[in-house]
């Protein structure tokens, strides 16, 4: 097929389109947070945190991390935060991540698979896992640089890209702000003065 001044066109377009996505996803809100909070779990060898939601206390926040290779992350109300308390006092990280996934109603809800524990990425490389978020339960995004497959627009893509970065790095925030607090909380207190 010969080589047109249009189909040069449209090449040069879509080649500007997906690098454009790609280069959204380098420089994603998310990434340093999700190194923070990897770092901070690797530091204090835990598999699970959870938080309160701090501009909700109506919501929880919990994280289930796979060493060099996945973090799922979790907002929701909790119907009985009386129970949800005594996890996060107890520090049972992972019984609170459980319970929240499980129990949390749907409405609200936002649930991220960062397949590679590295911050939320538009795209992915090839051969490599790509990060989907869920919100309320049902609503699905695969951020694998396909929006024609999942019928967005590159243009609903973005924005939707965008928000679930957005809402990703806050939920990392009270995440890494409650590991921060904790460490800081146990700390060995120097006696005396000077």
């Amino acid at each position: 097929m010969p080589v047109t001044p249009l189909r040069s066109l449209m090449l040069l377009l879509t080649t500007l389109s997906v690098t454009t996505v790609a280069a959204a996803g380098q420089d994603a809100a998310s990434r340093e947070l999700a190194a923070q909070l990897t770092r901070l779990l690797d530091q204090q060898k835990l598999e699970a945190i959870a938080t309160r939601d701090p501009d909700d206390a109506r919501r929880y926040i919990a994280a289930l991390y796979f060493p060099g290779a996945q973090l799922f992350v979790l907002r929701g109300a909790y119907t009985a935060p009386d129970l949800m308390e005594r996890r996060l006092a107890e520090r049972k990280y992972r019984d609170a991540y459980v319970d929240l996934g499980a129990a949390a109603p749907l409405d609200g809800r936002c649930f991220v698979m960062d397949m590679q524990a590295d911050g939320l990425r538009s795209t992915r490389n090839r051969d490599a896992p790509f990060d989907i978020v869920y919100r309320n339960g049902t609503d699905q995004i695969a951020y694998d640089g396909d929006w024609k497959r999942q019928e967005l627009t590159q243009a609903a893509y973005r924005e939707r890209y965008a928000r679930d970065d957005t809402e990703y790095a806050r939920m990392l925030a009270a995440l890494v702000a409650s590991l921060t607090q904790t460490t800081s909380a146990n700390a060995p207190r120097s006696k005396g003065g000077l």
